[in-house]
């Protein structure tokens, strides 16, 4: 037995006098059960490291000690550990880190609330919300797909097409024909991440788009954006009528229904699981929904590709052979106003924090097409050197 930590418990024991050293060693006890060895001591030791550099200055010995306000400062950490990777690569840690070692946290916490020891403090929402997004801290791929300025005029007319012909000749749905062109001219003329629009099953602050997020007189749209704040964005005419030739065939009963309802029965039949009166079916579910005055869900993030997949698929559109993905738009917009207008257009329009940002991720674009600018001056092949 590690003689650094107190005997470890085979049968759990918990109670608000319990010291915190016991408690977590208790938990990483009942954890290490079942092969669960590796989340066990990944536990401890973000555990202990907090109660030893943190909690135990601020006199938490006891469980009965710990208070909202010691997880909420444990997030604070934990988000300003992951801005310093967003300006600093080689510094700190990634969002989803952080979340990862929040969640282990507020395990414990839960752990400690099913046997009566303390409430699950780490589940607070004035602690929670301090969390950064995963997405903070994670640096683009410069190889990661753009799309090209034809590739992005070319699937906006797909879509366009294939909402006209299914008004037309009712070959598919034309709320969700309307929907997918909507989503589509959204991606590719605002610059908007797809975790932004559409709904985020990881985070609950990013539950997707409500009508009300829209300001058609203002032309903007209000996002959750990467800084964990909400931020206005410009919509551009191509945008903005898409938008509202959606909300008009979509008559959404009030303007807090997603932009991007989902139309998976089982999402909307959960809508009345507490119901056993109403039994959904596939033909009558979207009465239903609007005559119970129910909000439906929006579409995930990973519907949205999906979405896009299937439109490159149909048409047979694609950039340089791969299937289209949501954040190739945003790429291609920001490269398009970095180098026809400005890198601080850019950095605005992407809502970078720093222009440092904005430059490393088109740097690399630069250096292509100054070779290229290069080639053009002097000539491409020259004798090659003995």
């Amino acid at each position: 037995m590690d003689d650094s930590h107190p005997e470890e418990a085979s049968s759990a024991v918990v109670t608000p006098g319990t010291s915190v050293e016991e408690a977590i060693c208790a938990y990483v006890s009942v954890r290490s059960k079942g092969g669960g060895g590796r989340h066990a001591n990944e536990s401890r030791r973000v555990l202990e490291k907090l109660h030893r550099e943190h909690w135990s200055d601020l006199g938490v010995d006891v469980v009965d000690d710990l208070r909202v306000l010691h997880f909420r400062q444990f997030a604070e950490r934990l988000y300003r550990r992951a801005y310093a990777k967003e300006r600093n690569p080689e510094s700190g840690i990634t969002g989803s880190t952080a979340q990862h070692y929040y969640g282990l946290v507020r395990a414990w916490t839960a752990w400690l609330e099913e046997h009566g020891a303390a409430d699950n403090l780490a589940d607070s929402p004035r602690a929670v919300e301090q969390l950064p997004d995963e997405s903070v801290g994670k640096h683009e791929d410069p190889e990661k797909q753009f799309w090209s300025v034809r590739t992005r005029e070319e699937i906006v007319r797909w879509a366009d097409w294939r909402f006209e012909t299914a008004a037309d000749d009712d070959w598919m749905d034309a709320t969700v024909a309307g929907r997918d062109r909507a989503l589509v001219a959204l991606l590719a003329y605002t610059g908007v991440r797809g975790a932004e629009a559409v709904r985020d099953p990881r985070n609950d602050r990013r539950p997707g788009l409500r009508w009300t997020d829209v300001d058609f007189d203002d032309e903007t749209v209000r996002v959750f954006g990467k800084s964990q704040e909400y931020e206005n964005v410009p919509l551009h005419e191509k945008a903005l009528s898409r938008l509202r030739a959606h909300k008009r065939r979509l008559d959404p009963p009030r303007d807090t229904w997603p932009i991007f309802q989902t139309t998976h029965l089982a999402s909307l039949y959960g809508l009345f699981e507490d119901d056993d009166r109403i039994e959904p079916t596939p033909e009558t579910i979207d009465e239903l929904v609007r005559d119970h005055e129910k909000v439906p869900p929006s579409i995930s993030v990973n519907s949205a590709r999906n979405v896009l997949e299937r439109l490159c698929l149909e048409s047979g559109i694609r950039e340089e052979g791969e299937i289209l993905k949501p954040h190739g738009a945003r790429r291609s917009l920001g490269d398009q106003i970095y180098h026809e207008q400005s890198p601080q257009d850019a950095q605005s329009l992407l809502r970078h924090e720093s222009i440092e940002t904005t430059h490393r991720h088109y740097e690399q674009d630069d250096t292509e097409r100054t070779r290229t600018a290069l080639d053009g001056v002097l000539g491409g092949d020259s004798a090659s050197e003995e």
